[in-house]
């Protein structure tokens, strides 16, 4: 099964690499036969390209250690391959959202603020961030601000001298102050967590709804196939369900007595559109509500309406214990507010005034330098900065990472993906072709004339030119060290080999040998690269590339610069002709050392590579460290990225170690042919793989993501998905659930 650990490229020319590229090309190649499409194929010889034509109409996968049949998958992305962040997924993002999550400072944004101008993107982030870092600092160094003394009470100049007015007002600020900024802290979190608690409420609503509409939707399909009796009985059952509809959901479409099909999928195409304009309109809606809030409006379930009147209670006293101070000339009480955001913004009112009075010695000059640097600014960063400059300069980054964070995740969308899984085209499920859907095209022949969209142009070398515009779909395998094209790699196989290509992790050695050569074969140059496979040496230019039980190839220490491009043209095919191989070479230690720290990726440097893996190979015992880190040398120079570890997987598992203080967690561990991103291991011992969205690492098909967790399975491994969404929306109980099925599953 071969499957990509990058995401593709969306359409046009796709090139591939890696040890799938082969499974990848003859599993497209099936699947536009099966759709009665024709598929061209040109390789640098018209004998290499029909051979690969030949072998389509014979295709088998690798053979595989666990077969699938009778496994059923329950662990499978429930999010689409949409990239939401850069190139990170949805569940991606939320982990990184729940990096800054635990904290009550990741809820002092509003969730209102517009983000209008904002693009979402790694490259913004870290502006903004730098920026926000920047204002920090600037802001600790410069003196605070004033906006004058005008507002004090004037009984402090008339009655009272300098030094007592100084320690009245510096007591009472201080003491109004603390009180006033814990009392504004509460209501932020009040009102913020009421708000998001409503969006979650009102997007789950509106999955609801779907839901509901993609079972009727679901149910008139299936009427069309039916006939007689059973037509009349499930006809009945569906306009009783959308009757039910009807009368579940305020302001539904009006039931009817024309009871038509065709009426039926009218009503219901009116409904999803009503629905996506109720989507836009969500978020308008809930803030024009948010804007009523108050203890006696608040809605069960978003709110305490004990904890909205006690922040109320606790501002009046507040404004009251000022006037009676006498700190200013004119009371500010006496206006009752009637709903919490009032209530909130009376108080605000209050903390500005008084640190307006408690900064007041502060000069033009440092007003100055801070209006100036505040308008060099983007606007839409000054949106976010002018609620930050109230807050402490500790909570800045991670309230406005959290809000960042979240309003990305809100770009992706609340409802359900109907889209159908797509499944490999594999020879199990595809029937050959005939022969004359497989067209040979030549090299240097002239584009064909008479493609259509739906076939397939297999280009069998990277060095083929291809027109910008070719009326079909294109595919072209290109070398591991190609940087453009996509990575594709094999699971299921068990061949070491394997680690010299993609992200594998063997246990045993591939038959691989290491002989030191004093010189060349007798009769031949002591510069060119040889290869003996069941006939006599030949040099590498002159080689058929025949497949053999052992296979025979000489290295020398110095290589002349048209060995060194054959060399790296052709050594992917050479490692796979034959099980065993032995690396004839004349290579010292140190000239082995100094081609690997070569910069690139040279004929000489792979050379070296690929004797220091045949020499790990070798060792007794397997030197499974040092001939990985052969591979992942040489994966690097060609450009293929080691999957970073997921940040859902360990922002969760790190909040799991908290809940399960009895079980191992392990991040990022390499299996196989992918990365586990998070393993449990109870005390029992029994292993659990959490996957975020519920697949491993990399852009699997549901067939090829089957085989994967049923080799898992049979490993002794228990697989559990890490739903992203219901993390985001309360990463407390979501993760707690997760631990009680854990601790359930190893009788804890």
């Amino acid at each position: 099964m071969a499957y990509p650990t990058e995401a593709p490229a969306a359409e046009g020319l796709l090139r591939v690499k890696g040890a799938g590229k082969w499974t990848w090309a003859a599993r497209e190649a099936l699947k536009t036969l099966a759709g009665k499409n024709k598929v061209w194929i040109q390789a640098s010889s018209d004998q290499s390209a029909r051979a690969f034509a030949q072998a389509l109409l014979h295709w088998q996968e690798p053979p595989y250690e666990a077969a699938v049949a009778g496994y059923e998958l329950k662990c499978f992305n429930t999010e689409t391959n949409h990239l939401l962040f850069g190139d990170l997924s949805f569940s991606q993002v939320v982990g990184l959202w729940l990096e800054h999550a635990g904290s009550d400072s990741s809820s002092l944004l509003s969730p209102f603020i517009s983000t209008e101008g904002f693009a979402f993107t790694p490259a913004e982030f870290i502006d903004l961030r730098d920026r926000l870092q920047t204002t920090i600092r600037r802001y600790e160094r410069l003196p605070k601000v004033s906006r004058g003394l005008e507002d004090l009470n004037t009984g402090f100049f008339r009655h009272r001298s300098l030094e007592e007015s100084q320690e009245f007002i510096t007591s009472h600020l201080t003491s109004y102050l603390a009180k006033g900024d814990l009392l504004r802290r509460d209501f932020l979190l009040a009102i913020n967590k009421h708000a998001r608690a409503a969006i979650f409420a009102g997007r789950a609503s509106l999955r609801e709804k779907r839901l509901a509409l993609s079972h009727l939707r679901r149910g008139l399909q299936q009427l069309e196939d039916l006939r007689g009796r059973a037509a009349k009985k499930a006809k009945k059952e569906l306009f009783a369900n959308w009757q039910a509809y009807c009368q579940a959901y305020p302001q539904p479409p009006s039931p009817s007595t024309q009871e038509t099909t065709a009426w039926l999928a009218a009503q219901l195409r009116e409904e999803d559109e009503a629905l996506e304009q109720q989507e836009r309109q969500l978020f308008r809606e809930l803030k024009s509500a948010g804007l009523g809030l108050n203890a006696l409006t608040v809605a069960p379930g978003l709110g305490d309406a004990a904890d909205l009147q006690s922040l109320e209670t606790r501002g009046k006293a507040l404004l009251q214990e000022v006037d009676e101070a006498g700190l200013y000339q004119l009371p500010l009480g006496g206006i009752d507010a009637a709903t919490t955001q009032r209530q909130l913004q009376q108080l605000e009112g209050l903390l500005e005034k008084l640190r307006n009075t408690q900064h007041h010695l502060s000069e033009l000059p440092a007003f100055y330098d801070r209006r100036q640097f505040w308008y060099a600014q983007p606007a839409h960063l000054r949106r976010i900065m002018a609620p930050l400059l109230t807050l402490p300069a500790a909570d800045w980054l991670t309230a406005f990472s959290s809000w960042y964070f979240e309003r990305c995740l809100e770009q992706y969308p609340s409802g359900i993906n109907h889209q159908p899984v797509p499944a490999a085209g594999t020879a199990e499920n595809t029937a050959p072709a005939p022969d004359h859907h497989v067209n040979i095209l030549s090299a240097g022949a002239p584009w064909p004339t008479q493609t259509a969209p739906g076939d397939l142009f297999i280009s069998l070398s990277p060095e083929t030119p291809l027109p910008a515009a070719p009326g079909c779909k294109m595919l072209q395998l290109a070398p591991l060290q190609d940087p453009d094209a996509t990575p594709i790699a094999l699971a299921g196989l068990r061949d070491p080999r394997l680690a010299i290509f993609q992200s594998f992790s063997p246990l045993s050695p591939p038959a691989w040998r290491p002989l030191a050569a004093a010189s060349a074969p007798a009769g031949w140059a002591a510069d060119r690269i040889l290869v003996k496979g069941a006939a006599d040496w030949h040099q590498l230019a002159t080689c058929t590339f025949e497949p053999a039980a052992a296979l025979h190839i000489f290295l020398p220490r110095t290589l002349v610069t048209a060995d060194q491009e054959l060399l790296l043209q052709h050594w992917e095919k050479l490692l796979s002709l034959a099980p065993q191989v032995n690396f004839y070479h004349n290579f010292s230690q140190d000239d082995l050392t100094k081609a690997l720290l070569t910069d690139g990726f040279s004929g000489s440097f792979l050379a070296a590579a690929l004797i220091r893996a045949a020499e790990a190979a070798a060792a007794t015992p397997f030197d499974q460290h040092a001939f990985r880190a052969m591979g992942r040398e040489i994966q690097y120079r060609c450009g293929l990225s080691v999957p970073a570890p997921h940040p859902l997987a360990e922002q969760a598992g790190r909040r799991l170690a908290t809940l399960l203080p009895g079980f191992f967690f392990e991040y990022h561990q390499p299996w196989r042919d992918t990365f586990l991103p998070l393993v449990a291991l109870s005390p029992a011992g029994k292993k659990t793989v959490l996957l975020p969205a519920g697949k491993l690492p990399g852009y699997a098909d549901r067939q090829t993501e089957t085989l994967r967790q049923r080799e898992l399975h049979s490993s002794g491994f228990h697989c559990l998905p890490l739903e992203a969404t219901a993390i985001w929306e309360d990463p407390d109980t979501a993760l707690k659930k997760i631990a009680r099925h854990l601790g359930q599953a190893s009788g804890t």
